[in-house]
């Protein structure tokens, strides 16, 4: 019910304004009118194509019946802003006007200032993080709750307590540093033993201005019997880094409760999840960089009249809410993610291409490699012909399956001249015959291997794909 009220609150501030902003419009004039144009204001027909995502992700939200009074009233209020913007007033005027705000803004400085210099020692250092880092998690976070606990013996400095689906709490040590130099061991050491004495099976340590030993990368995920514990190092003090370990523990948290027991994940491949959903985290920077600006220009803007400041404020607005969807999309986007991971010891099968993607990816890598590319182009025709199914190890390995049955595996080698190695797989499956255009066989693998022209003639080409034809029939075959 909270959250409805405060909805509705938020809809008639906006109604307010958008009232406001049409009461001023008719006071003032518009700037067509200011020009010379025509005083009647005939209707203008608009039709453009937008691109920017989070236009079209506004303009989507808006009910079909309200488009085009959303846009016209967007569209007056830029128009209004940009026009105010370039007036000029006199220097005296807008000294004047703003000597209140920059007085403040001084006042701050020094205030910070001085706490920077008193802040020289380590504890009050780590209380200034704490603090930083518990006003980034709360503003980003309001259905959560975190509570400072760094003065408590064994308790780390923040307890998270995060929203899960279907009502369910779950709760976490967060540990936050603010070191010159790499973090010390001993203090590892520590968040470690904090999580096995108060029981907790999540812990976020992140150390906001220096490395964290032996950690690379975003971020590093510990699981043991005992506890998860996910590692931010360089998190910087923007907040973002902070964020983004708690919107990891929270995927980690949900697919625990989903699968309702410990499950493993390989880092390299959280790590490509990551850069998998790096269009999403773009935007969401973007968005919070287009945030600040704006509440940087609340400050900085020197306009000539206080009207240009309340529809400043009200774009604000509208970016905090983007901020909240994008962080919305970007929680569940890394949820599914984390849903498509491979476990630790339990089978998976690849995500299949499409017969398009497939035939696309045959034909890169014939494109890559031209001397080789006859062998692409047969080997494609006959899994065409058989229906098998592809999927993409690595760019320059494809495998091929029969069902479940891993059958064969394409790779071009990166040596300085290219071969294609091309590996079948029978398992159980029984063979007739091993031709001897076999290149090898180990561990019941058969191995054929295709050079560039120059080191077999077409004919011997002609006869090894043939061989490869056969072999795939005797492998796809009944039995």
């Amino acid at each position: 019910m909270a959250t409805k009220k405060k909805t509705n609150e938020d809809s008639l501030d906006t109604v307010e304004a958008l009232t406001t902003t049409d009461s001023m419009d008719q006071g003032y004039g518009s700037a067509d009118h200011a020009d010379g144009a025509d005083e009647g204001g005939a209707p203008f027909q608009l039709s453009v194509q937008i691109g920017r995502p989070d236009l079209t992700r506004w303009l989507r939200n808006i009910a079909p019946e309200n488009l085009a009074l959303e846009v016209e009233r967007t569209l007056a209020i830029g128009t209004q802003v940009v026009t105010l913007m370039r007036a000029s007033s006199g220097q005296e005027a807008m000294d004047e006007m703003f000597a209140p705000v920059l007085d403040k803004m001084e006042t701050v400085k020094e205030l910070l200032d001085r706490l920077v210099t008193a802040s020289d020692k380590s504890q009050r250092k780590g209380e200034l993080g704490e603090r930083l880092v518990m006003s980034q998690l709360t503003h980003a976070f309001p259905n959560d709750t975190f509570e400072q606990t760094g003065t408590q013996a064994a308790q780390a400095d923040i307890h998270a307590t995060l929203a899960l689906p279907d009502d369910k709490l779950e709760t976490a040590l967060v540990e936050v540093k603010l070191y010159t130099n790499s973090v010390p061991t001993k203090e590892i050491e520590k968040f470690r033993r904090d999580l096995i004495k108060q029981e907790k099976r999540f812990g976020l340590f992140v150390s906001l201005t220096s490395s964290i030993p032996n950690m690379t990368g975003l971020f590093d995920i510990e699981e043991t019997a005992d506890y998860t514990a996910i590692y931010i190092p360089n998190a910087g003090g923007d907040g973002w880094g902070v964020i983004r370990g708690i919107m990891l523990l929270r995927s980690m948290m949900i697919l625990r409760v989903q699968q309702r027991s410990v499950r493993l994940y390989d880092a390299r491949a959280l790590e490509r999840s990551w850069e998998r959903i790096g269009e999403e985290l773009r935007l969401f920077e973007g968005t919070l960089t287009t945030l600040k600006d704006l509440q940087n220009t609340l400050f900085d803007s020197r306009t000539a009249v206080m009207r240009s400041l309340d529809e400043v404020a009200w774009k604000v607005r509208s970016a905090e809410g983007d901020l909240s969807r994008s962080l919305a999309n970007l929680q569940s986007l890394i949820t599914e993610e984390f849903q498509r991971l491979p476990s630790a010891g339990v089978p998976t099968l690849p995500a299949f291409l499409s017969p398009d993607a497939s035939r696309t990816a045959f034909v890169l890598l014939a494109e890559k490699n031209t001397k080789l590319s006859d062998v692409y182009h047969r080997v494609l025709t006959e899994l065409e012909a058989r229906s098998l199914a592809v999927s993409l190890r690595d760019e320059n390995t494809l495998e091929v399956w029969l069902g479940s049955d891993l059958m064969v595996s394409v790779a071009t080698t990166t040596a300085k001249s290219p071969r294609v190695d091309i590996q079948l797989f029978p398992g159980k499956r029984r063979i007739s015959f091993v031709p001897s255009d076999i290149s090898g066989i180990k561990n019941g693998v058969l191995t054929m291997q295709f050079g560039p022209p120059g080191k077999s003639d077409m004919a011997e080409r002609e006869t090894q794909l043939a061989v490869f034809a056969d072999l795939l029939d005797q492998l796809t075959s009944p039995q």
